[in-house]
């Protein structure tokens, strides 16, 4: 659901049934991270001053946090639901004792829809979302800043529309083709000032617009049992001059075994990335591993991250 409403709104037209996604928590952090993530009691994300103590422990060290829900009703070709989303990369220094904050809080509703054509072969899909975001990257310290997230950080409304379309052959496999436009003329946040009345003055940075292709085979191996490749390069307009082609390829691979349990691996900004989930009727566990690129095309730096997601739905 959340691939197919926030990511990619032409995937709606392979559902198979309408469901409801009550809860569905996922926290993703950082190996190094997991220990200060136990102390500091994830969920709470706006407590800087407790982050800045906590890594006293762990000074000179990438800490990193994503936690969030997204409920949701489906059907197949449209459905609808709301983001929370709680962000946090930090890094407190050693030497100056500053902690650099990238701090990012999205509230969104969020709306999608699909149409196939010719049985399927062509799909075009949309998706809206009304975005309230708070976000804060600089640097804090107790002894001349605010600790005070609401004094720090950026608030603004934006509206945001991705569009994509797909071209599938009816043949073996169904090798498909599929082009996504994000953010299209760009995402700005001057809509508003939000609705959780955070006192800066300034606006969140806008979101350039990308252009994305992905190809993808759907071989059946058996009758309870069907794979997914699919290989993508992000930005194609080159919106990110900074990234390079390494950093924009991706490319998995799933096996499905009759729709209740599935291996992932892959690549994913040039490092390997794994996954598994088990699901059912009502509930759904996903763990996944991957390494992200956090340094530049000169200097690169992985940064290996877990996720855990659990999904109760009807």
């Amino acid at each position: 659901v959340e691939t197919s409403l926030l990511l990619i709104p032409i995937a709606l037209g392979r559902l198979r049934e309408p469901f409801v996604t009550l809860i569905d928590p996922e926290v993703t952090t950082t190996v190094k991270s997991m220990q200060a993530d136990e102390k500091l009691q994830v969920f709470n994300a706006t407590q800087i001053d407790k982050l800045y103590q906590q890594l006293g422990n762990m000074q000179d060290k990438r800490f990193f946090s994503r936690v969030q829900m997204f409920p949701s009703i489906v059907n197949r070709d449209y459905g609808a639901g709301f983001l929370g989303k709680y962000e946090i990369t930090a890094n407190r220094n050693s030497a100056t004792n500053n902690m650099s904050l990238n701090y990012l809080s999205d509230w969104a509703a969020v709306a999608g829809v699909n149409h196939s054509f010719w049985g399927g072969i062509v799909k075009v899909g949309a998706s809206g979302r009304l975005v309230d975001r708070v976000a804060y990257n600089g640097n804090v310290n107790p002894a001349s800043t605010s600790m005070n997230i609401q004094d720090l950080a950026s608030e603004g409304l934006g509206l945001g529309v991705d569009l994509g379309v797909s071209l599938s052959s009816p043949t073996e496999w169904l090798p498909t083709l599929a082009v996504m436009a994000k953010d299209v003329g760009g995402t700005s946040f001057t809509l508003g000032n939000g609705f959780r009345n955070y006192g800066h003055s300034t606006t969140p940075t806008s979101i350039p617009s990308t252009i994305d292709v992905a190809a993808a085979l759907f071989p059946i191996q058996g009758r309870n049992m069907r794979s997914t490749f699919t290989i993508e390069y992000d930005d194609v307009n080159n919106a990110y001059s900074y990234l390079n082609t390494k950093q924009k390829l991706h490319a998995g691979w799933e096996v499905n075994f009759a729709d209740q349990l599935f291996f992932r691996a892959g690549i994913n900004r040039g490092y390997l990335t794994g996954g598994a989930e088990w699901a059912f009727r009502y509930f759904q566990l996903q763990i996944a591993y991957y390494g992200e690129e956090v340094g530049t095309a000169d200097k690169p730096v992985r940064d290996d991250r877990v996720a855990v997601k659990a999904v109760f739905r009807f």
